[in-house]
């Protein structure tokens, strides 16, 4: 608007009040309505959505997860592993003969561990990434079958250290997250699939699994199926199951095709008990 100023006559009268000369008011009005238009056509910054590109994978999703840094990871079904950092994305793929990328392009699940490390569960196995090197390390489970694929549906971590691996018919491996040292989980029946994992504020460690919810026995290390004292009865859970969630100190347990259950632990200075409450949802 300066330019619009030079063009302006201003008389002052003696008296202190603003005088316009009558010849120059419809100059200054048509100035004025010129300025008003130049100024509209000046361009305005455009907001960019981020939209993912068409060199990113175009497929199913399995996980995503955000690590310290703000990155975010993004598993796919079959497209290997997606990494964007707010502007532009990076895709690791696993490769024929080389043992530092991912071993299976199928990603199940991911998971950050106490030491913010980015641990990956693939269809063939369990991938930890190198940030230093921008590579992976593969985590071998069972070292008498080290060339037997494993493929991992979950993952969690509790307070002690611990790494819990849930697998797809070969049950649930422990890895100390300060040695990589992998120790098997005995189970009580096989095969067996772990879908979810949860750990709650007593570090008892729950499993959904293909066999109903199991639970790992503390004093003898062995996965068995978890009993709640509900009144004068004991209750198991058997149907599939398919996820977890520990929200306030309730066990939110979903079924693969029953529903939902909600178990509770009642107050009682004796001895354990609970209440569990089933909720069928309607497809309606």
């Amino acid at each position: 608007m300066d330019e619009l100023n030079c063009m302006l006559f201003i008389l002052v009268n003696t008296e202190g009040h603003f005088l316009m000369k009558k010849k120059y008011r419809f100059l200054i009005c048509f100035l004025l309505l010129l300025a008003i238009n130049i100024w509209s056509q000046k361009p305005i910054k455009k907001y960019v959505f981020v939209n993912i590109k068409e060199s990113v994978s175009e497929i199913g999703v399995r996980s995503i997860i955000q690590d310290q840094y703000g990155l975010i990871w993004i598993g796919t079904d079959g497209s290997g592993l997606n990494r964007f950092d707010g502007v532009d994305y990076k895709t690791y793929t696993s490769k024929i003969k080389d043992d530092t990328s991912l071993n299976s392009n199928i990603i199940y699940c991911s998971y950050i561990d106490v030491k913010n490390r980015l641990w990956f569960g693939t269809d063939a196995g369990l991938n930890l990434y190198d940030r230093k090197n921008d590579r992976f390390k593969r985590i071998i489970l069972n070292e008498f079958k080290s060339n037997e694929e494993v493929s991992i549906r979950s993952l969690k971590g509790d307070q002690k250290g611990n790494l819990y691996v849930g697998t797809f018919e070969h049950g649930l491996f422990q890895i100390n997250l300060e040695t990589l040292k992998v120790a098997e989980i005995v189970c009580e029946e096989y095969p067996l699939t772990i879908n979810s994992i949860e750990v709650d504020a007593t570090e008892k460690v729950y499993t959904a699994t293909n066999k109903g919810l199991k639970e790992i026995d503390s004093k003898t290390n062995i996965l068995k199926s978890s009993l709640f004292k509900i009144k004068n009865e004991v209750r198991e859970i058997k149907d599939p199951l398919q996820y977890l969630l520990i929200d306030n100190n309730t066990l939110w347990v979903g079924t693969s095709n029953n529903g939902l259950y909600k178990i509770k632990q009642v107050d009682n200075r004796n001895y354990q008990q609970f209440d569990i409450a089933h909720f069928l949802i309607s497809e309606n």
